[in-house]
């Protein structure tokens, strides 16, 4: 990577050669809760470009903008698996999906909250998921869906095409797993075919 592209955001899109879509909405990237703060202050960071270049202007020094910096560095050395703790980037595919954005909304999400989703879901809990599913879900929690349920509500309409296939799934007694397999890590998989059934009805 060289300097010029690290000064210049729509380079990191050129050297991933259009991997991801860089006018992708700026709330469906995920940060630290000081992080979304400081956007939501920038009236130019509302895309995934206008987060990299408000980025470029950040103090180097700035503890807020530290979670920012991590995910411009993910970008500028294509390091799949930084990137993917910000963006719903699929490691060897083009452009976004909903299943990883759903997965992202799913990681995080409180881990009580995560284990009532599962046990809804009818999925095997350990003795001790049981119990922290038990003795921690509060108003809170009820709260953190409430405002999940309305980020997939986005997702989805970001990801039409996508997200009309998924409800079919739901719809004809399908098999979502499959659809969520690209997320690669077991628990979010099965968090997020929660959270899509809730969503859907299904």
């Amino acid at each position: 990577m060289t300097t010029e592209c690290l000064n210049h955001g729509e380079s990191y899109f050129s050297v991933l050669n259009c991997i991801i879509d860089k006018d992708y909405p700026a709330n469906f990237v995920h940060f630290f809760e000081e992080m979304i703060e400081l956007l939501g202050r920038e009236s130019s960071a509302t895309t995934l470009i206008g987060i990299i270049n408000f980025g470029q202007i950040l103090e180097q020094s700035s503890a807020e903008g530290s979670d920012l910096r991590a995910c411009i560095n993910s970008l500028a050395h294509q390091d799949d698996m930084r990137i993917r703790k910000h963006i719903l980037y699929r490691r060897g595919d083009s452009g976004l999906h909903l299943a990883e954005a759903i997965g992202l909304i799913a990681e995080d999400l409180d881990e009580p909250l995560q284990n009532e989703l599962l046990f809804q879901l009818g999925a095997g809990l350990s003795e001790q998921e049981l119990v922290l599913r038990e003795s921690e879900l509060s108003d809170i929690s009820e709260i953190q869906l409430s405002a999940a349920l309305d980020q997939v509500t986005e997702v989805c309409q970001w990801f039409v095409g996508e997200s009309a296939g998924l409800k079919d799934i739901f719809s004809s007694g399908g098999m979502p797993e499959r659809f969520f397999l690209t997320n690669n890590e077991f628990r979010t998989e099965r968090v997020a075919i929660a959270l899509a059934r809730v969503h859907f009805g299904g």
